[in-house]
């Protein structure tokens, strides 16, 4: 008999730099944040070589992107979102 555990399925969100980029980023959310991130959330990522920036979740999924592996977000900024719908 084996005994499954159930898996907590991945979680990405997108985000918004603070650069002069369109478009959003997307970024894998660590298990240790996944209840805690929101729309809203302030981040703390990785962008290029050695920069990293405070972002803001746009969005979140569960979508992996399909052309890229991700990078993690690095630190949840805050406990309440910073910006509301």
């Amino acid at each position: 008999m084996y005994i499954t555990s159930m898996a907590r399925s991945d979680l990405y969100a997108q985000v918004i730099l603070p650069l002069a980029v369109q478009g959003l980023y997307t970024y894998a959310v660590p298990e240790s944040f996944q209840d805690k991130i929101s729309r809203g959330s302030r981040v703390l990522v990785s962008f290029g070589k050695k920069r990293m920036y405070s972002a803001i979740v746009y969005a979140l999924h569960h979508q992996a992107p399909e052309e890229f592996k991700p990078k993690n977000i690095l630190d949840l900024l805050d406990e309440n979102p910073v910006v509301g719908e």
